[in-house]
């Protein structure tokens, strides 16, 4: 008779590991790290039921809205918020997180001063093309609080923080939801149907009014300082002229000498930033790079994002095809791609930037191969007296190696109320994952195991993990 088995696996980190110090440990902005994950384009998921939020003076671009109770802990670097503070969001759907800011009625948008970049490629996406800085700096991102004038405020998350339409015609709103359960709530804040400046007011220039944008800034509970970007599908497409020479972008952005001059100028102001500031100088901002402004040098991944934490605006970092952070390295006499996305189209992935525990494993897969090295069978069914070997791939998402810890693998008839087999392995650092790493590992096979080891009784398990 068939039988189908269902698998549960569970490690435990044991002996010789210390004790997380998270709540104490100081962190620094080179300490955050950045992935990308899925939230945006084809599986953006719009709020099903926000709470609106109202300004004082609608469609202002400029507004901050009241205070709202935040509903969790969360950390931002060094500073922890709780459900005793407040946060504010702008008109551009920021977060602004500063307790000395909530009295603050502006929040003024961030130019990027002499933000202007070059393109020598005569198109996006070259593969010996390059671009050089000239003068872009994000004054929101790198300057003290002056909550008197309504500039710069602390602890402030951005997933487009620029110049809107404003007081045009707009059918923008903003909102926010609380979803989940503690510990792994999140906070999201939606800013829907949101429309491009100049391509508003640009319009008989070659601008287009359609052009339109929706994103959310997402807060997480659990983790350290973690908060995730995500961008709904673009409507429309940026307005250009030929005779003009202009391609117009998000917020007071556009290029000019567009398309086949050589080059081509990057004007990013109000550059659309996107990432998190702390206070003064410490900041760390994301540019989609899409298109590809990248000089492909034959290590970084063609439309990686690109990041940096030195309060420049310029990209000191980028991703290889295996998703790795690596250092962005422009040609000799050139700087790297300033991180304004004004001149950008929206993203069709999300970003996610967080701290990393130091130790933090989960298990990507696992399957019951046929063979010593862990070869995926083609078939999930096996024939009676099948010699077989359980297999998982783990993942060590944390920055260090515990000495060592447990592995426990049951497997239950579908449908049963007991346990069929159990067993506990320890695997020691030697044979762990790296930080930031995966490894397969393979089981003998249960007959091997000492008699016992198998017909252990409990509640059937209903699904797999690493705990």
């Amino acid at each position: 008779m068939r039988r189908l088995y269902a698998i549960l696996l569970t490690v435990f980190v044991l002996a010789g590991v210390l004790a997380d110090r998270s709540s104490a440990q100081p962190y620094t902005m080179s300490q955050y790290l950045l992935r990308t994950t899925t939230g945006s384009g084809t599986t953006w998921v719009p709020l099903a039921a926000p709470t609106n939020i109202t300004y004082p003076q609608q469609y202002y671009y400029y507004m901050n809205s009241t205070a709202i109770q935040f509903p969790f802990t969360f950390r931002f670097l060094n500073t922890t918020f709780t459900n005793s503070n407040s946060f504010k969001v702008n008109w551009a759907g920021s977060i602004v997180l500063s307790q000395t800011y909530l009295s603050t009625t502006y929040d003024w948008y961030d130019y990027g001063y002499g933000g202007t970049m070059y393109d020598y490629r005569n198109s996006y996406g070259g593969a010996t093309g390059y671009w050089t800085n000239g003068g872009m700096y994000p004054y929101d991102f790198t300057q003290n609080e002056d909550p008197n004038n309504g500039y710069y405020p602390s602890f402030k998350i951005s997933a487009c923080e620029g110049d809107m339409v404003g007081y045009y015609t707009s059918p923008e709103t903003v909102g926010y939801a609380v979803l989940g359960s503690a510990p792994n709530r999140m906070l999201v804040v939606e800013a829907l149907h949101v429309h491009s400046y100049y391509n508003t007011v640009e319009s008989s220039l070659g601008g287009n009014p359609a052009l339109e944008e929706s994103h959310q800034v997402v807060v997480y509970e659990a983790g350290i300082s973690k908060v995730q970007f995500n961008y709904a599908p673009q409507i429309a497409t940026r307005g250009s002229s030929s005779s003009y020479s202009y391609q117009f972008g998000w917020g007071e952005s556009y290029l000019y000498n567009y398309p086949n001059g050589s080059p081509i100028y990057d004007y990013e102001n109000s550059g659309y930033w996107c990432g998190m500031h702390e206070q003064g100088n410490s900041s760390v901002l994301i540019g989609w790079n899409n298109p590809n402004k990248s000089y492909l040098d034959g290590n970084n991944a063609p439309g990686a994002p690109l990041w940096g934490n030195n309060g420049s605006g310029i990209a000191q970092y980028t991703q290889n095809a295996a998703g790795q952070k690596i250092n962005y390295t422009p040609p000799s006499g050139y700087s790297a791609p300033g991180l304004g996305n004004g001149n950008s189209d929206m993203p069709t992935t999300s970003y996610m930037l967080f701290i990393a525990w130091p130790y933090d494993f989960s298990t990507d897969f696992c399957y019951m191969s046929l063979n010593t090295a862990g070869t995926k069978p083609t078939s999930p069914y096996y024939q009676p007296n099948t010699t077989i070997y359980p297999t998982v791939q783990i993942t060590n998402q944390g920055t260090a190696v515990p000495n060592q810890l447990t592995l426990r693998f049951r497997t239950t008839v579908q449908g049963a109320s007991t346990y069929v087999y159990t067993y506990d392995s320890v695997i020691t650092a030697a044979n762990l994952p790296g930080g930031f790493q995966s490894k397969l590992i393979v089981f003998n096979s249960p007959s091997s195991y000492p008699l016992g080891s198998s017909f252990t009784t409990g509640p059937a398990p209903g699904s797999w993990n690493i705990y």
